[in-house]
């Protein structure tokens, strides 16, 4: 991408790049936002980002007690 003297057309053009970029990314089926980190947990077809699998995260010590 080419710079030009007017820093605040290239970020805009920036900007529109990284959020076509963005829209290609699979989305969380909890939270429905893009999923950018390196990896995603696919259930079936359902995808989760690691912050919506974490929230489902339970000790099996709560079942034993």
């Amino acid at each position: 991408m080419s710079r030009t003297d007017n820093p605040v057309a290239d970020f805009e053009r920036y900007d529109a790049v990284q959020e076509r970029a963005k829209e290609k990314l699979p989305r969380c089926s909890e939270c429905g936002e893009p999923i950018q980190d390196d990896f995603f947990y696919d259930f079936d077809c359902y995808f989760y980002c690691a912050d919506c699998v974490s929230n489902h995260r339970k000790s099996t010590e709560d079942f034993i007690s």
